[in-house]
């Protein structure tokens, strides 16, 4: 028993860290051809006031940061309380529409960059 908990401790210790230095990896592959030269006019879509999101972007956040969650939060919980099936194909269907929500999260964040809408 012991082996296992502290087995469980390292996995879990190996999750976090994982979790901590993506951040780090994700900036550190940031496209050097969207940061400003030294030399040379600046941009123009940033050159004079503060930089404006578009509508779209401003909807998009919020919908990726609460909306998604919640909504599949809450149809899991429910399809687990009415459902009349076993659990193990309660289990499946519950999988197959997670994957299916992060797939369409993941295309529609990738219409949105490439609009330079984000």
């Amino acid at each position: 028993m012991k082996g296992f908990v502290s087995r469980i401790k390292k996995i879990i210790f190996s999750i976090t860290v994982a979790i901590i230095s993506f951040p780090s990896k994700i900036f550190a592959a940031i496209d050097p051809s969207a940061i400003q030269d030294l030399y040379g006019p600046p941009p123009t879509s940033t050159l004079y006031g503060v930089y404006r999101p578009s509508p779209v972007t401003i909807i998009w956040r919020i919908a990726r940061t609460f909306v998604v969650p919640i909504a599949l939060l809450i149809g899991i919980i429910i399809y687990f309380k009415k459902s009349k099936s076993s659990k193990k194909k309660k289990i499946l269907v519950t999988l197959g529409i997670v994957v299916l929500v992060a797939l369409l999260y993941f295309v529609i964040n990738k219409i949105v960059i490439n609009l330079n809408l984000l």
